[in-house]
């Protein structure tokens, strides 16, 4: 019920909950981050120490909506850079723009990190 309030799915739950334990320190100062659009809401993210008080973003990340509803950017770091498929979503839950990462530098998106659409199921007769 309260997954339906905040209108988020059960995997972005998880590793909000997840990150909020894990994070020792904000996701903003400790990772190259660049996306187009300005996005306002919370911002959590794996993080992991490289030497003794240094910290850099490893692992998934999610921010928020800035009406904490849902869902705005999602995506993964390796090693303090954005790694492999981001996805910024507008506030009804549907992707807005995608771009594909590789050790920080943006590439073109592979095929094998797209989502095949599935056709719909039609029953056999």
């Amino acid at each position: 019920m309260l997954l339906k309030i905040l209108r988020i799915s059960l995997p972005a739950a998880l590793l909000i909950a997840q990150s909020c334990a894990i994070a020792p320190k904000p996701c903003t100062s400790h990772g190259d981050f660049k996306w187009p659009n300005k996005i306002k809401g919370t911002m959590r993210c794996h993080q992991k120490e490289t030497t003794p008080g240094v910290y850099v973003n490893d692992g998934a990340f999610v921010q928020l909506q800035s009406s904490g509803k849902g869902v705005a950017l999602k995506g993964e770091f390796a090693d303090g850079r954005m790694n492999g498929l981001w996805t910024e979503y507008n506030p009804k839950g549907e992707p807005l723009l995608e771009k594909y990462f590789v050790n920080g530098v943006e590439r073109p998106i592979p095929a094998s990190a797209e989502v095949p659409i599935l056709p719909p199921f039609v029953p056999k007769k």
